[in-house]
C-alpha cells in the first residue's frame, strides 16, 4: 500500500490533536461553568455570556476531538488494510470538508486561529492523499 506512511503519520497527528482537544474542552467546561455561575456571586451578565460561550465552545471541541480520535485511530489501525482503503478515503473527504468549513468560519478570528485551521487542512490533505494512494494501489 503506497499511502501507508501518509495515513500513519496523519493518523498519529490526529490522535495527538484529539487528546489535546479533549483536555482543552475540559478546561473550557470548567472555566465556562465557573464564569456562567458567576452571576449568582454578584457578577454581571457579560460574565454569564462569556461562560456560556466557553461551555458551547467546549462542546464543539469535544465533537471535533471525537472525529480526530476516531479517524486517527482508524488510519493508524487500517493504513495497510486494502479492505478499508475506500472507507479511509471517505473519512479523508469528511476531514477535508470540516477543515475547509472551519477555515471559512474562523477566517476573521485572527492569525492564530487561521494558522490552526491551515494546519488542520494540511493534515486532512495528507490523510486524504494517503487514502487515495491506497485506493489507487488496489
Amino acid at each position: 500500500m503506497e499511502g501507508k506512511k501518509y495515513l500513519k503519520f496523519s493518523g498519529i497527528i490526529l490522535v495527538i490533536f484529539g487528546i489535546a482537544q479533549l483536555l482543552l474542552a475540559c478546561f473550557a467546561f470548567a472555566g465556562g461553568g465557573i464564569a456562567a455561575l458567576g452571576v449568582n456571586a454578584g457578577g454581571d451578565s457579560s460574565l454569564v455570556v462569556a461562560g456560556t460561550t466557553a461551555v458551547l465552545g467546549g462542546a464543539i471541541l469535544v465533537v471535533t476531538a471525537a472525529f480526530n480520535l476516531i479517524f486517527g485511530i482508524m488510519a493508524v489501525k487500517n493504513c495497510d488494510n486494502a479492505g478499508k482503503a475506500k472507507a479511509l478515503r471517505v473519512m479523508g473527504v469528511v476531514l477535508l470538508v470540516l477543515a475547509v468549513a472551519s477555515l471559512i468560519i474562523y477566517i476573521s478570528g485572527g492569525l492564530a486561529v487561521v494558522v490552526g485551521c491551515l494546519v488542520d487542512l494540511m493534515i486532512s490533505i495528507i490523510y486524504f492523499w494517503g487514502a487515495q494512494k491506497n485506493v489507487q494501489s488496489l
